[in-house]
């Protein structure tokens, strides 16, 4: 026989309905206190944006810098002098950014508020990785082929010297430098390839022509041609030659190049005109 089914008693509905309205109620008061912390938060700073009033409270007091090594404090202080004074929301980060990059030295920056009353400027300097002969200067360049200005020696750059870049220190980088330091870092790349870093055994990579890069040995200071591919091969090819290079130039003189671009053969140009290529298979 099935049991019957309690009525709730009215007690029980009205407590049933009190413990609800309880549940509603704390979750709704909540939900509007939220509401009017977000309300006020978002007054307060729009009073702070907009009202000449709140300008003391975010006004900025601290210029922060960070990483950096080389370049002064403060000449980038005074840089963002200006740019970077009054009310803190009203500064305008890309104008700031813009400035410090405008520093040789800086590759880039981020800049950043801090609030109430601070901007955090991280930066990002230039590191020199080679030496660049321009002219008959000696200029530290960094990784994109932009001209850093003389040569330090407090860097120790082991890296064979760049030829063939055009610029000048503290010019806006070209695209023919960038694309010639591109090439500067194929060649090395490549000579490393082979099991031996054959960089240690050059004193200069000329990639003015990119398409005919020239490379001087050091022990052997004779300009090599390479051609625009296979250095690491085309320079051991070189060094396997030196024995009939020497024997080439009691012969017909000095040697003014050597070429080893062309597919199986090694040309000679000595300073002689009755005798300007010895070609020599491989």
């Amino acid at each position: 026989m099935a049991k019957s089914k309690t009525k709730p008693t009215f007690a029980g509905r009205l407590n049933a309905w009190r413990d609800k309205a309880g549940t509603w109620l704390a979750t709704g008061t909540k939900t509007v206190i939220s509401a009017l912390a977000v309300a006020v938060v978002g007054l307060f700073l729009y009073q702070a944006w907009a009202s000449p009033t709140g300008r003391p409270y975010f006004a900025v007091e601290e210029v922060v810098f960070e990483g950096l090594e080389r370049v002064k404090r403060p000449h980038l202080q005074e840089l963002v002098r200006d740019a970077a004074r009054g009310n803190i929301l009203h500064v305008d980060l890309q104008q700031v950014r813009r400035r410090v990059e405008s520093v040789l030295w800086v590759e880039s920056a981020v800049v950043r508020r801090r609030l109430p009353d601070a901007l955090v400027i991280g930066v990002t300097e230039r590191k020199p990785v080679a030496v660049a002969q321009v002219g008959r200067e000696l200029l530290l360049v960094d990784r994109h082929g932009v001209l850093l200005g003389h040569y330090d020696p407090q860097f120790d750059l082991s890296l064979p010297i760049v030829i063939g870049l055009q610029g000048s220190t503290g010019e806006p980088l070209s695209e023919g430098d960038a694309l010639r330091m591109q090439r500067f870092w194929d060649v090395v790349e490549d000579l490393r390839s082979g099991g031996v870093d054959y960089n240690g055994h050059i004193s200069d990579i000329d990639v003015s022509d990119r398409r005919r890069v020239v490379v001087t040995p050091i022990d052997e200071p004779v300009p090599v041609i390479l051609g625009g591919e296979d250095f690491n091969k085309r320079f051991r090819i070189f060094l396997s030659q030196l024995d009939r290079l020497r024997e080439a130039s009691r012969e017909h003189g000095a040697i003014q190049e050597v070429d080893v671009s062309f597919p199986n053969r090694l040309i000679i140009r000595t300073a002689r005109k009755e005798q300007p290529e010895v070609a020599l298979s491989r």
